[in-house]
């Protein structure tokens, strides 16, 4: 018997999700790509500053940053150990 698997769930909703938005977005965005452009620059700057602002308030990041760089490295690891166990070539499609 297979389990089943969660990811997959999720993977339809957010295709589905995805497929939508394209549809209505795709007009706004082909007539103003600069003003999107923008758009999402800003937002991923304003999330990395919001990150680092918050990062700042815990003592043992400021007093010892590379453990947030280890983090960050033991983050970065496990998600593709991830990556390659739930199989790449399934979600290419």
């Amino acid at each position: 018997m297979e389990i089943p698997d969660p990811f997959v769930g999720v993977e339809r909703v957010l295709r589905s999700a995805h497929t939508s938005t394209e549809r209505k977005f795709r007009p706004v965005y082909r007539r103003y790509p600069t003003l999107f452009l923008f758009l999402i620059t800003f937002s991923v700057a304003a999330l990395f500053h919001g990150l680092d602002l918050y990062m700042d308030e815990f003592p043992v990041f400021v007093a010892h940053p590379f453990v947030l760089v280890w983090l960050g490295v033991i983050g970065l690891f496990i998600s593709g150990k991830l990556y390659k166990r739930l199989g790449k070539d399934k979600f290419e499609n």
